[in-house]
């Protein structure tokens, strides 16, 4: 009997014919969530957010019962205030920590795979550059966006439990399309720009 019916196994699973680009997120966040720096940032950018949730939960507390002393001496401070600038203010302070996260995420993404002769086992399989290039970049993007727009949208929800009402609904809808927008305009640009500059080195590792 060969050799190889003893040592090879046929391939027993299924062609992905889409979405074959998520293999590469999947790769890219195991190694991540391996690392103690990422950790440590992940959870500096939890204090942020628990910070942010209990400025309205205070806010929404004490605006409940409007005959409160406290939430009339709330109303002067500028920083208890829940509207578009905090969901602003919010984003802004996270958009530094995003590109940190990115910079460490992306700096060998790349480079590491063409040194490890990596790209000859991902095209091995199934998958297309434009798969590899798209999962590098989604990659990118969606720890952003798990920065910014997901807690952003998580606080837009709270804030609409605490206080119910469709004045609340009426005034904080709008903030979810445009925490969307404004974390895409942080992301994409940061994402590409890294990949972009790894590419150039990679080239210079082959």
């Amino acid at each position: 009997m060969p050799i190889y019916e003893h040592s090879y196994r046929t391939f027993d699973g299924e062609v992905v014919q889409r979405f074959r680009w998520w293999s590469i997120v999947k790769q890219e966040f195991r190694v991540l969530l391996s690392a103690r720096p990422f950790l440590i940032m992940l959870i500096i950018a939890l204090i942020l957010f628990l910070f942010r949730i209990m400025q309205i939960v205070t806010y929404d507390t004490l605006y409940s019962d409007p005959n409160n002393i406290l939430a009339q001496f709330a109303r002067e401070i500028e920083l208890l205030d829940v509207g578009p600038r905090l969901w602003y203010d919010f984003l802004s302070f996270q958009a530094s920590l995003v590109f940190i996260a990115c910079l460490y995420a992306g700096s060998g993404m790349i480079c590491d795979d063409v040194r490890n002769n990596l790209l000859e086992v991902y095209f091995s399989k199934p998958l297309s550059w434009r798969d590899y290039v798209l999962g590098k970049v989604m990659t990118l993007v969606l720890l952003g966006l798990g920065l910014t727009f997901v807690p952003a949208v998580i606080l837009v929800i709270q804030h609409n439990l605490l206080a119910p009402g469709k004045h609340t609904l009426r005034e904080s809808w709008w903030f979810i399309p445009a925490s969307l927008a404004y974390s895409l305009a942080i992301c994409v640009p940061i994402a590409l720009g890294i990949l972009g500059r790894q590419r150039r080195l990679a080239e210079h590792v082959e």
